[in-house]
């Protein structure tokens, strides 16, 4: 009897983690497809606009919503463009600025931003709310006719979802 409660509590306990767990994951994979509509529709601005587009996303809230921002970058000259969350990189080059574990990541998201689809980076950065560095993975992409490249991204420390996954729910 005693083993028979001590299973079904074990047996409970891991049922509680799995569901947890993959509620973890459907709201993560909430978050990233709110994320590619919004750079979806970023691109669409910044290919309509070209360089006018920069000053809204730098300033606009429309581009600044609950857990994320669009950030622009010039991949031919390495500059950021707009960055809401850091404005001190705006103007900088940043193909070698690096994350808390050695990783080019600005670098990386030019080099995904390329591809027809654009491409899914993952890096540590700092979480504004928790102020922790944490896992954060972004997606980016180029705006065609134009030499410039958006992005944004979701942190992601618990689900660990892979970038191959990522990159298949792009269109």
């Amino acid at each position: 009897m005693f083993f028979q409660k001590i299973l079904s509590i074990g047996f409970a306990v891991g049922l509680l983690f799995t569901l947890s767990f993959n509620s973890v994951i459907a709201s993560v994979k909430d978050e990233v497809l709110v994320v590619i509509s919004k750079v979806d529709e970023a691109v669409k601005l910044a290919s309509t606009k070209k360089d006018a587009s920069i000053p809204e996303f730098q300033n606009d809230k429309k581009w600044n919503w609950e857990s994320s921002y669009i950030f622009v970058i010039n991949c031919k000259t390495t500059i950021t463009l707009a960055h809401p969350m850091v404005p001190s990189l705006v103007g900088k080059p940043t193909a070698e600025l690096k994350d808390k574990k050695g990783n080019l990541f600005f670098k990386k998201f030019c080099e995904v931003a390329q591809n027809p689809k654009g491409g899914w980076v993952e890096y540590w950065w700092p979480n504004p709310q928790t102020k922790n560095v944490e896992r954060k993975i972004s997606v980016t992409k180029q705006a065609p006719g134009t030499d410039i490249f958006v992005g944004a991204g979701v942190y992601d420390d618990k689900s660990e979802l892979k970038l191959e996954e990522l990159d298949k729910m792009l269109k």
